[in-house]
């Protein structure tokens, strides 16, 4: 029996992003060597494993820069964080969304989206036109929060139109369109 493959999604145009705007209390910052546990402590917990290690899964990736991933703040307590990545598969342009994690006793404010939306301006900044993410059908919140910035569900096989049909039928957009991997809109 063969993996599972993630679920793709794709933003068409990183032009014309809303501004950031962090609730009272919480901050940005850039993750660094110094502060790698904290981005490790919100991953392990956001993806209920433990294990996770920044440098090999986020500073050793192709197309990372210094200062793309971000954390958030509250106070001093690492509360979300998302990296900014160049996806290798698809050329200089095309941005990746990498690793985007939220601590649940902070949910509900949309620091979710809030981190994801930094990261997105960093690409924007850094020339990527476009943006992709790989994502699990469980990860439903996350995925409201991308359908919120503007991703459109991606298929890539048949195997992806049935799994998001299931998905969007859970969020009760069964009439959401979604696009192929060469970005033909098809009606779910």
């Amino acid at each position: 029996m063969s993996a599972e493959t993630h679920l793709c999604m794709l933003l068409d145009s990183l032009e014309n992003l809303p501004e950031n705007q962090l609730p009272d209390g919480y901050r940005f910052a850039v993750c660094t060597e110094k502060t790698s546990k904290d981005y490790e402590t919100v991953i392990n917990y956001s993806f209920g494993d433990s294990g996770h290690d920044w440098k090999n899964e986020v500073q050793t990736k192709v197309g990372y820069h210094a200062g793309n991933t971000i954390l958030i703040y509250y106070q001093e307590i690492p509360v979300a964080t998302a990296t900014a990545l160049c996806d290798e598969r698809s050329g200089q342009d095309e941005g990746y969304l990498h690793m985007v994690g939220v601590l649940s006793n902070h949910s509900g404010k949309h620091l979710g989206y809030e981190v994801s939306l930094r990261a997105l301006h960093l690409m924007f900044d850094q020339g990527m036109k476009t943006c992709k993410l790989d994502t699990n059908d469980f990860r439903l919140p996350a995925i409201i929060t991308y359908l919120k910035l503007g991703f459109k569900p991606v298929y890539l096989n048949d195997d992806h139109i049935m799994r998001w049909k299931k998905v969007l039928k859970k969020l009760n957009l069964e009439r959401y369109k979604f696009t192929n991997m060469f970005n033909e809109e098809k009606d779910n």
